[in-house]
């Protein structure tokens, strides 16, 4: 197999997070989200997502789409599990691909 070729698969099969970083300020976490969360990540990043903010003690999340290409309906419900758990939760410098699935999905309205 060529090296673009094992990108891709490693792109397309990979469970890794290894993209979902944080940062804490004062009662605040932000959490940098990996260039796609789709169904085959999904748990996981609920999973990294919940263990940071345990860890954290932080009240308000905010999540950076800086590098986010793409969100599946698994993505969706990602978010919506720790907005329905959490009082505060925002998103900040969503990508053009990000915003127009948020404002196809009405999240835009919830979340922005």
């Amino acid at each position: 197999m060529d090296d673009n070729m094992e990108k891709i698969m490693n792109d397309i099969f990979s469970n890794e997070t290894d993209l979902l970083r944080t940062s804490v300020s004062g009662d605040t976490i932000t959490i940098y989200l990996p260039e796609r969360v789709e169904t085959n990540n999904a748990d996981k990043i609920l999973k990294d997502i919940e263990k940071n903010i345990t860890d954290s003690g932080c009240d308000n999340i905010v999540f950076d789409c800086t590098g986010t290409k793409y969100v599946s309906s698994a993505g969706l419900r990602v978010f919506m599990r720790v907005y329905k758990s959490h009082s505060s939760v925002k998103f900040i410098n969503l990508t053009e691909e990000v915003t127009e699935i948020f404002d196809i999905t009405g999240f835009i309205n919830i979340f922005l």
